[in-house]
């Protein structure tokens, strides 16, 4: 992405600009590319740190106009509030303020003379298939970069952030979909059981006044518990 957005040719270095921004937004907010086009300025703070997703624009097709494609979430869940990564946002504000974007509501706006947001489309085939083709790696859909940003949260235990972020319906949906990843070979298990444990032989407790261990006044507690229900 580095360099293609240097690249000698003017043409590629101004498409690049707002392409890099949009793939790399893409991998680490987890925004479907119809919430991504459809940003606005309104949608960010004034340092642009933080934004809000409140609506989709829908793919080009069938000569729809931009309005007929502008529409509701997926679900109230959709609606939601992000952060720009810290490595992402000196690279967006460098976009928006460059003088070869077109003055736009739109975030990532059309060319200059046509109005509205860019097509997914575009993104899709001059942008990520482009980008993987001079990589010389297989071609995978936009919608992978969705995936791989809920991955990594799930992979470092960001479990109900990963639900929220992704605007998932529910968290059972994240779960069947990514759930695979949330014993990924270490030492959870054992952590856990060393967690439990802790309550159990605290070196750092006494013991009671009737010569009983920590543990085993626990112990007692927990089956007194168990006999009154």
């Amino acid at each position: 992405l580095t360099e293609m957005r240097s690249h000698p040719n003017l043409q590629v270095r101004r498409a690049w600009e707002k392409y890099s921004v949009i793939i790399m937004m893409a991998a680490t907010t987890g925004l479907r590319i119809s919430e991504l086009v459809g940003l606005k300025i309104e949608d960010f703070t004034h340092d642009f740190r933080r934004f809000k997703v409140v609506r989709r624009v829908d793919q080009f097709r069938d000569g729809r106009s931009v309005e007929e494609r502008t529409g509701n979430l997926k679900s109230q869940r959709a609606y939601r509030e992000l952060g720009v990564a810290e490595q992402v946002r000196p690279l967006l504000l460098n976009y928006l303020n460059s003088r070869n974007r077109p003055q736009s509501e739109w975030v990532f706006p059309k060319l200059r003379g046509a109005e509205g947001p860019v097509d997914a489309v575009h993104v899709r085939a001059r942008g990520w298939y482009e980008i993987q083709d001079l990589a010389g790696v297989p071609r995978l859909s936009l919608h992978s970069l969705r995936h791989f940003f809920a991955s990594e949260l799930m992979r470092q235990g960001y479990y109900l952030e990963a639900q929220n972020l992704c605007g998932h319906h529910d968290a059972a949906y994240t779960i069947t979909q990514y759930g695979h990843l949330i014993d990924d070979g270490s030492d959870r298990r054992s952590k856990m059981s060393t967690l439990v444990a802790r309550t159990m032989f605290d070196e750092k407790s006494t013991s009671s006044s009737k010569g009983r261990s920590k543990m085993d006044d626990t112990l007692l507690n927990h089956r007194s518990i168990f006999w009154h229900r």
